[in-house]
């Protein structure tokens, strides 16, 4: 992992961390993070509406594509 992308790696996990601490997770289920993870979606869902989460996860997938083939 380069430099760049260890520093999105960790932005991305301090405002999960972030998420966490202002919403407590009760599932039991699943890993802290994969609950947090999904909660976080799940409510922007709410917040965006489900098409417009589903669009943004698409553009993500194609950025991160990019940005790791950038590695190589």
């Amino acid at each position: 992992m380069t430099r760049d992308n260890e520093e999105k790696a960790n932005r991305a996990r301090n405002a999960l961390i972030k998420y966490v601490d202002d919403q407590p997770l009760t599932r039991v289920l699943e890993t802290p993070d994969e609950a947090a993870l999904t909660d976080l979606i799940t409510d922007a869902m709410h917040l965006f509406g489900r098409q417009e989460v589903l669009a943004a996860v698409d553009r993500a997938e194609m950025h991160y594509a990019a940005e790791i083939e950038d590695e190589t």
